[in-house]
């Protein structure tokens, strides 16, 4: 590729984004599909940079509410960097886990936070979202493998993984299993990003309502003093 045509897909790219960031996102796709055409063209389908601009196309459309849409694109991006990266790559992590969180939102379409507030029987949800959910945990299962590998049981993307984990559990009414991710990742949350960044009070605070749906007799706050030397 030459200079010019390399700078003709950053200077496209560039303004794609910054459609993206101002949520004008018809023309953020128009200029990602342009974009996209051209890298396809050049590099082909199998290359890290047209994958890299399928997974823009995916965000693009899971804002817009089109999840299929965007798991069509996050599947071309996953085949992708698979293919060039490898599994455990952690580009690769990041279309798991954006796979997840797609098929996620296409339960929580259902369901939401509705079973804590009675719009929907539990019942009724976990029937409406299961197919769903089940592909969800499948994907952050393999985001996590990789991220745990790659980059480490501490690092901030191994401790978004965790709190997704914990939030699909939870809105499966597994809240055991919602409270032990929401530990996991908020230990981690609390020990970079500290106890005031509003990711570990989310945590902090989805980890108590888990926790206290749970049924434990013990009060969240005497078992996180207890558990993690913490007292909220």
């Amino acid at each position: 590729m030459s200079k010019y045509q390399d700078e003709s897909l950053d200077s496209i790219n560039r303004i794609a984004k910054a459609y993206y960031n101002e949520r004008n996102y018809d023309l953020a796709l128009e200029h990602y599909e342009k974009l996209l055409d051209i890298k396809e063209k050049v590099f082909g389908k199998s290359h890290s940079d047209t994958a890299s601009t399928y997974n823009d196309i995916a965000l693009v459309y899971n804002k817009k509410g089109d999840y299929n849409k965007a798991l069509e694109f996050y599947t071309k991006a996953l085949a992708s960097y698979e293919k060039v990266l490898g599994k455990e790559h952690p580009y690769t992590a990041t279309i798991y886990n954006n796979i997840a969180q797609a098929y996620n939102d296409i339960g929580n379409y259902y369901t939401g936070w509705a079973f804590s507030d009675g719009h929907l029987t539990i019942s009724e949800a976990v029937y409406l979202s299961k197919d769903h959910y089940d592909q969800a945990l499948e994907f952050y299962t393999k985001a996590l493998a990789g991220r745990e590998k790659v980059l480490g049981k501490e690092h901030p993307d191994t401790a978004t993984t965790y709190y997704n984990l914990g939030y699909l559990y939870h809105c499966q009414v597994k809240y055991d299993q919602a409270s032990d991710y929401y530990k996991k990742s908020y230990v981690i949350r609390k020990k970079v990003l500290g106890k005031a960044h509003p990711l570990t009070k989310q945590t902090l605070n989805d980890m108590a309502r888990a926790y206290e749906k749970s049924g434990n007799p013990e009060p969240f706050e005497a078992w996180l003093k207890k558990n993690l030397s913490e007292s909220e």
